[in-house]
């Protein structure tokens, strides 16, 4: 299933190490108090218009969810949950907290010659047994 023309492929399957090591850097020199992340999907979500997001790291998981979620449709009834290094992200966790922990599990330093995009993948639940209600 893809949405918007394009492959549900993972973003480092699109672009080669170097490319997304120069890319990070890039973004980090321009805007250092954001986080650059990755969102790619599982195939019951299709793709996003956009893999790319530049994420305040004061705000909430939460919130990023709520602004990705916005770009797919899904049913009341179906949960989408995000995932870091096979890790649930809880909902209510800073995202900087999250980079952080990202980035020391990852050994990913700040000598330039590491990509820093933090990977988030998303999947699909259906919840509640998807009932019907009368």
């Amino acid at each position: 299933m893809t949405l918007f023309g394009r492959s549900n492929k993972k973003y480092k399957d699109l672009f080669s190490e170097k490319d997304r090591i120069a890319e990070s850097n890039r973004i980090l020199a321009k805007y250092p108090t954001y986080i650059p992340v990755i969102i790619d999907c599982s195939d019951k979500i299709g793709t996003l218009k956009k893999q790319k997001f530049l994420v305040p790291s004061e705000v909430s998981a939460s919130h990023l969810l709520h602004s990705v979620r916005r770009q797919f449709e899904t049913k009341k009834s179906d949960a989408v949950f995000m995932f870091c290094n096979d890790t649930l992200i809880c909902p209510t966790t800073i995202m900087g907290n999250i980079y952080k922990d990202y980035r020391l599990k990852n050994k990913i330093t700040d000598d330039g010659n590491s990509d820093k995009f933090l990977y988030v993948e998303l999947h699909l639940e259906s919840v509640f047994g998807g009932c019907k209600q009368k």
